[in-house]
């Protein structure tokens, strides 16, 4: 069954703690929805991380690969862009980000994408008049 960030702060009684704690949240959780997306767990073979590898988790703590901007959004140091949603996921799982700047992260990155294909459907308008 999917779950939300919102259900798993609900069901713990303090949502201010569960969404700005560093603390995992997502122990028992295999489906999630965040910002109209789903992420689903690996197997066990994956170590039951949502799709990245142990590798790229320990290359963003430990390279300093990424920083949380003023806005609370979670970005790479590489380029300035968020990570996509399966990285925040294990990153938070990793407890190095929390439930609240995956959610802020994921929900920009829809913003921003919406407004690219709005801004590309629109040239192709114009062109055709």
């Amino acid at each position: 069954m999917t779950t939300t960030i919102l259900q798993i702060a609900e069901a713990s009684g303090d949502y201010g703690k569960t969404v700005h704690s560093y603390e995992p949240q997502l122990t028992g959780v295999n489906e999630i929805r965040i910002a109209g997306r789903d992420y689903k767990r690996q197997s066990e073979f994956f170590d039951n991380q949502f799709s990245t590898t142990q590798n790229s988790v320990e290359f963003a703590k430990n390279g300093g690969g990424f920083y949380v901007d003023q806005d609370d959004i979670v970005r790479w140091h590489s380029n300035g862009r968020p990570p996509f949603g399966d990285m925040l996921l294990d990153l938070h799982e990793a407890g190095l980000i929390t439930l609240n700047q995956v959610e802020r992260t994921c929900t920009y990155t829809e913003i921003r994408t919406e407004q690219f294909w709005d801004e590309q459907f629109d040239k192709i308008k114009m062109e055709d008049k």
